[in-house]
């Protein structure tokens, strides 16, 4: 497996890893994985990728991201199909947006969820042991404007309030007070 990174650093033009590093990858179980945030747009930068591959003999390309990296990973497969090279693109979906047409969940969008819903419960918490119902509280989530996020946070909210804290609440306090007494 490699990624656009790699293919970046192992061309003469971004120089990273010493030529011994990059042969010592031939022998070397896993992956070589890599993370950019560099969009292709021009066909030249297209048409580089596929040298680098040529001249490296890669036949294989998982390409891990979401819109932008899926639309990459068409792109460079067509372009090998028009020159006849034999490479196989697999777009891997990953982005916590969960916004990939005909995938239904992507790996991080699950994460992303769970951790926010944790942050909710958790607020709603703090907020009923201050003893007020009147609060606001607001949480910015991310993800382009599908929603899926706030959609999956909005999971966190039960039909039964948060268990109160019988120290910290008023009512609770003086129904323990009045248990106490009767024995």
């Amino acid at each position: 497996m490699v990624s656009w990174e790699y293919c970046r650093r192992i061309s003469s033009i971004w120089p990273s890893e010493s030529q011994q590093q990059i042969r010592a990858l031939r022998h070397t179980p896993g992956a070589a994985l890599g993370t950019c945030r560099y969009k292709l747009k021009k066909q030249q930068d297209f048409e580089r990728v596929l040298e680098v591959f040529k001249a490296h003999n890669i036949r294989y390309f998982f390409y891990i991201g979401g819109n932008d990296s899926q639309d990459t990973a068409d792109k460079i497969s067509k372009l090998a199909q028009a020159q006849s090279y034999d490479l196989r693109v697999i777009g891997v979906p990953k982005t916590i947006d969960n916004d990939l047409a005909v995938t239904d969940h992507c790996p991080g969008y699950g994460s992303v969820v769970k951790y926010l819903a944790t942050a909710v419960r958790e607020m709603a918490c703090d907020n009923e042991a201050m003893g007020q119902g009147d609060l606001v509280s607001i949480i910015e989530a991310m993800g382009r404007s599908s929603g899926w996020i706030a959609a999956g946070t909005a999971l966190a909210k039960t039909a039964r309030p948060p268990p109160r804290s019988t120290a910290h609440h008023p009512s609770s306090r003086n129904a323990l007070q009045s248990a106490e007494g009767a024995r």
